[in-house]
């Protein structure tokens, strides 16, 4: 049986922002709620850093 090949991961050296992501949603002022993480989230605190959950829009 072939193996599959290994899915490519994503630049981590990329900062990301909330307001890009798929998983983010429900802001509120500097909030949001991340569907990855299942809970709420600071989104100026991810401002710029990175997430292993990102996904881009």
């Amino acid at each position: 049986m072939k193996k599959q090949p290994s899915k490519p991961t994503r630049d981590i050296t990329i900062p990301v922002r909330c307001r890009d992501c798929v998983n983010a949603l429900e802001f509120i002022e500097n909030s949001c709620y991340c569907k990855a993480m299942g809970r709420r989230t600071c989104a100026c605190r991810r401002y710029g850093r990175v997430c292993e959950h990102f996904q881009k829009k």
